[in-house]
């Protein structure tokens, strides 16, 4: 576990001295260091992650790309992209190794550059990844967090109003995880950022939607018994981003308040402090959304855990605003609790959580770095 509470001091000194003081020469060697030694630990990291060791298994079974045939390729599972990239790093190496740090290169990079274009507070930001999403991105749901990297580097086209090049991004994104195609509506969403009056009713279709969907669950499985993904229905049908979930009024009340109270509230209060983007706002509404159908429809808690990235931006520009010492104490105070809690929820959630699956801490499952490092 050492080389976790050494990545952690680290970044809580980077954080104190160069997100507090602003720009200068050492905070960007700084960043670009921090960046690097995260992709080297989720690169060279052992068989860490349920993904990780169904793709190591797996890689050795698929023919490099000198060899593979139509009737080969359309017989190996996954997406299309996800597997040209794995039979062209067959051309060089039989070790999963290879092609593990490649997609631990687009995805730190990608979020990293994310960071930087939406937060001033970069060491903050990089702390909150590191202990929300960091394990879950690179280990555990990797194709996904191949074609969200792929969808964040196409953000700018957005931006910029280029949204067909951004719509064959997000097609390439697909090629990887056909999940990405929910990007698709990220565009649409951008449409009603400044109406926040149709969020909110969006947010209680959704809910009721997904209330609905779970209301019938057992009939939506047995439509599906026939197919591949029966089993993972089943499986997730009563937990909760990969726990199980007790539908209480509390259990709905905590979730309401880590993770979409807290960074709505935030983002509400540092909005003025911050420069508008449309784009982002429209991806922290979809996190929102996901979050919504999430408590209600389980199978969402992988969008949770990809778009948690806006959520996590908007409370490092939270701790930003809190270290402006010409705002009000109340207003700092305020920010300095939310943030505070909000930290203390991923915490919560993401190392001392408890795996069904495993029966063990998330913190035991990360002990094989130790291997390496």
């Amino acid at each position: 576990m050492i080389v976790y509470l050494c990545v952690i001091v680290f970044l809580v000194l980077f954080s104190l001295l160069f997100d507090w003081k602003g720009d200068c020469r050492i905070k960007n060697t700084c960043y670009y260091i921090s960046m690097i030694f995260l992709i080297c630990l989720a690169g060279f990291r052992g068989e860490i992650g349920l993904d990780t060791i169904t793709y190591s298994d797996w890689y050795p079974t698929l023919p490099p790309l000198n060899e593979m045939t139509l009737a080969k390729f359309s017989q190996s599972r996954f997406e299309p992209l996800f597997k040209i990239v794995c039979s062209t790093c067959k051309l060089f190496s039989d070790e999963w190794l290879l092609p593990q740090f490649i997609f631990a290169v687009l995805i730190n990079s990608s979020i990293f550059i994310f960071i930087k274009n939406h937060t001033q507070s970069l060491f903050s930001c990089i702390l909150l990844f590191f202990l929300g999403s960091f394990y879950v991105l690179n280990c555990e749901e990797i194709r996904q967090a191949v074609s969200f990297s792929i969808v964040l580097f196409a953000l700018s086209y957005l931006e910029k109003g280029r949204t067909m090049k951004y719509f064959l991004a997000v097609f390439i994104a697909a090629g990887f995880h056909y999940s990405s195609l929910i990007f698709f509506i990220l565009p649409f969403v951008k449409k009603i950022v400044s109406k926040p009056f149709w969020v909110f009713v969006i947010s209680c279709f959704l809910f009721i939607v997904a209330a609905l969907v779970r209301d019938n669950l057992l009939n939506i499985i047995f439509y599906f018994s026939q197919s591949e993904y029966a089993d993972y229905l089943t499986q997730y049908s009563d937990g909760f981003m990969g726990g199980v979930v007790s539908r209480t009024i509390f259990n709905y009340i905590s979730i309401m308040m880590s993770l979409i109270l807290i960074p709505v509230a935030t983002y509400y209060l540092t909005v003025k402090d911050i420069k508008k983007n449309d784009t982002f706002l429209a991806l922290f509404i979809l996190y929102l959304f996901s979050v919504i159908i999430n408590v209600q429809v389980v199978w969402f808690y992988r969008f949770v855990h990809i778009f948690q990235m806006a959520a996590i931006v908007v409370m490092a520009n939270g701790w930003r605003v809190f270290l402006m010492r010409h705002k009000s104490l109340v207003k700092r105070i305020a920010l300095l609790l939310m943030f505070t809690l909000y930290m203390y929820s991923l915490v919560n959630n993401s190392v001392f959580g408890y795996d069904e699956t495993f029966e063990q801490y998330r913190y035991e499952l990360f002990v094989p770095y130790t291997l390496y490092f």
